[in-house]
């Protein structure tokens, strides 16, 4: 076997190695559940309502109290989902939310 063989061979395995990885932690199921402040399950996608008026940090924007989030995400914290306000992504904690509809 030539270098330039086992080159291919190593970038193959790595290759399919990422690819497994990859995968593995996508299939992998969430170990948390994640509530809102009156307890209800949140989910991918769902609808979320401000109960109190919030400063975001670094930004001189305010989200005022019963303000509307649409489709939002689950994070890997139980206390905080990701979503879009405007073009920016901002993180939540959800202590803050309650579901909508």
């Amino acid at each position: 076997m030539d270098a330039l063989t086992i080159k291919k061979d190593i970038i193959k395995a790595l290759f399919f190695n990422y690819i497994y990885i990859f995968i593995n932690l996508n299939n992998q199921a969430m170990d948390f559940e994640v509530k809102d402040s009156n307890g209800a399950l949140l989910s991918d996608g769902d609808s979320v309502q401000l109960t109190r008026d919030l400063k975001v940090k670094g930004s001189s924007t305010n989200l005022k109290r019963g303000t509307v989030i649409k489709n939002i995400r689950l994070s890997n914290d139980s206390n905080a989902i990701e979503c879009r306000i405007g073009k920016s992504t901002i993180v939540l904690k959800t202590e803050y939310l309650k579901k909508k509809g």
